[in-house]
């Protein structure tokens, strides 16, 4: 929206000028129509991105569950966060495996697999069971006792179970061998994922320093064709197309900066903390 509001005052600014020009007589009518239509152009797409932080607003409402209202505020701190941040892969790597409760869930499945395959060795060991029973009669009649007990004492040992306990067994032991094997591969997935990550960060920051500078020329460009434009030098559309060249470099470098930012929250995802820095809990 800033990008468009600055391309709509430039339009503006320009138009006026121009039209005094034609007044005077010292360009053509061609310069002012030309000069509306970038004035058009730069209004609709003023409406384009308001229409666009309306949709954004929306869909964050839907996501935290409660209105956005107030001023979008850049996210100054992740974006400095994300330039500043080094490490490499290999280090990286090993704090990931240390704090990915993904991984520590995933070995915690594994433990239990593999004890769930040692039950059906315990089937070998015969079953006591202990039964105790007391009823009373409330009006018991002449030489009947008013109680009666019974204890039952009972030893079970299935011998020959037809191969039940040792198909479970196996059974269950290949499922722990199938849980270890993606815990390992899990392992080697998040180390991927940390040196993904970094590529991208890495390339989101050249990206976004390449978008600065592309600003700071296309702002030098549409300056420089401006004075040109004053003297007589140049034509309305090369004006034209300085203010457009300088628009698309400011909507260029918001991109970047978002994309740096995302790349920086990758980063951390992979490496299973808070989103934001500072904050409690893991990622994953």
């Amino acid at each position: 929206i800033r990008a468009s509001q600055g391309r709509l005052d430039r339009a503006r600014a320009d138009f006026d000028d121009v039209k005094a020009r034609v007044d005077a007589e010292l360009v053509s009518s061609n310069d002012h129509t030309r000069a509306r239509l970038d004035v058009s152009s730069a209004q609709k797409g003023l409406f384009t991105s308001q229409s666009s932080l309306e949709r954004a607003r929306l869909a964050l409402a839907l996501l935290i569950g409660k209105p956005v209202d107030g001023a979008v505020i850049p996210p100054d701190a992740l974006s400095d966060a994300a330039e500043n941040f080094t490490g490499d892969s290999e280090s990286l790597a090993k704090t990931a495996l240390d704090q990915r409760t993904d991984l520590k869930a995933a070995h915690l499945e594994t433990l239990a697999a593999r004890i769930q395959a040692e039950e059906p060795n315990y089937r070998l060991i015969p079953s006591i069971d202990l039964t105790g029973q007391i009823s009373a009669n409330p009006d018991p009649g002449d030489h009947q006792p008013w109680d009666d007990e019974t204890l039952t004492l009972s030893l079970t040992w299935t011998i020959f179970d037809g191969g039940a306990r040792y198909g479970d067994r196996r059974s269950r032991s290949a499922q722990a061998d199938i849980s270890e094997l993606s815990e390992k591969k899990l392992g080697r997935e998040i180390g991927n994922d940390v040196s993904t990550a970094l590529v991208e960060l890495d390339a989101a920051k050249d990206a976004y320093r390449v978008a600065k500078e592309s600003v700071d020329a296309a702002r030098t460009n549409s300056d420089e064709t401006g004075t040109l434009y004053d003297q007589g030098l140049a034509r309305a559309i090369e004006l034209t197309d300085a203010n457009a060249s300088l628009f698309d470099a400011e909507v260029g470098l918001a991109q970047a900066r978002l994309d740096l930012v995302n790349a920086y929250l990758d980063v951390r995802a992979a490496l299973g903390e808070d989103p934001m820095p500072g904050g409690k809990g893991a990622a994953r």
